[in-house]
C-alpha cells in the first residue's frame, strides 16, 4: 500500500558508478531475454545527459534541459521479438565543467516501465551493469567561458560495442540512489528530480553524406611533407569504401 504522501514516488531508481564525481562519462547495459515477443514501454532520463540504446541503436537522446524542480524523462517503446536483446545507455555529467546553461544534481540513469516488466528492466531492480569510461576527457574552453569543458576523444580506450555488452570492465555494483518522482512527495518537501515527460518531439537522427572522395594515394606513415596529387597514382578501385 502507498501512502498518500508517497504517491507518485516510482518504483525505478536512479543508479550511478562508484565513483561518481563530476566529470564523468559512464556505461550502462542490460541483456534482456525475451521468451516471447513483447511490447514494452519505457521511461528514460539521466543526470546530466545520456544517450539510449536498444540492440546498437541510438533511439532516444536527452534529457531537455531543466532544473530539480521539472527535471524531463523520454517515453518510448519497443516491439521486441523473441531472443536476446541489448538496452544499454552513455551517460556524461560534468559538473562545473559544464555549459552555464546545463544543470546537474547527481550523475545516474533511470529507466522505468509498467509492472509487467518492472523486475527485468527497471534500474534498482534488474541487474544493470556499468562501467566508467576513460576515452573521454575535458578541457578548459579558456576565453569562450561559459560554454562548457572542450573534449577530447581517445579512441584507442574505448570499448567500441559496448551497447550490446562488448568488451571487458563491467561491474554488477551500480548503486541506487533514490527513487523516480514525478510530484512533490514527502508532504511537499521537495523531491531530488521532479519527473516530468519531455515536451518536444524527438531529435533526429539522419545519416549525412558531407563530401565526396576524389582521389586516394599512398602518403608516409607518420610526420608532415607536401604531397602532390599525381592523377596518375589515384586508387580507382578503394573509391566506393570512403563515400
Amino acid at each position: 500500500m502507498t501512502h498518500w504522501h508517497q504517491h507518485g514516488r516510482w518504483s525505478a531508481k536512479w543508479i550511478s558508478g562508484q565513483p561518481a564525481h563530476p566529470p564523468v562519462v559512464s556505461l550502462f547495459y542490460l541483456p534482456l531475454q525475451l521468451a516471447s515477443a513483447a511490447h514494452i514501454p519505457l521511461k528514460v532520463s539521466g543526470d546530466e545527459r545520456f544517450e539510449f540504446y536498444v540492440n546498437g541503436e541510438c533511439l532516444v537522446r536527452g534529457p531537455e534541459r531543466g532544473d530539480g524542480s521539472m527535471w524531463h524523462y523520454h517515453e518510448l517503446t519497443l516491439d521486441l521479438p523473441a531472443g536476446t536483446h541489448h538496452l544499454a545507455a552513455l551517460v556524461w555529467s560534468l559538473g562545473e565543467d559544464a555549459a552555464y546553461a546545463q544543470i546537474g544534481k547527481r550523475h545516474g540513469l533511470i529507466v522505468a516501465t509498467d509492472a509487467t516488466w518492472q523486475a527485468q528492466i527497471e534500474t534498482g531492480t534488474a541487474p544493470w551493469q556499468w562501467q566508467a569510461l576513460t576515452s573521454y576527457t575535458f578541457h578548459s574552453p579558456k576565453q569562450a567561458w561559459g560554454t562548457g569543458h572542450n573534449v577530447t576523444f581517445d579512441a584507442r580506450q574505448h570499448p567500441w560495442n559496448w551497447q550490446v555488452g562488448a568488451g571487458a570492465g563491467w561491474r554488477r555494483d551500480a548503486v541506487s540512489i533514490y527513487h523516480g518522482e514525478d510530484t512533490l512527495i514527502d508532504y511537499e518537501l521537495g523531491s531530488h528530480k521532479h519527473l516530468q515527460p519531455a515536451p518536444l518531439p524527438p531529435m533526429r537522427h539522419d545519416a549525412r553524406r558531407l563530401g565526396i572522395v576524389r582521389h586516394i594515394d599512398a602518403t608516409p606513415a607518420h610526420g608532415s611533407m607536401h604531397v602532390t596529387v599525381a592523377g596518375h597514382a589515384h586508387h580507382a578501385d578503394a573509391v566506393a569504401g570512403w563515400q
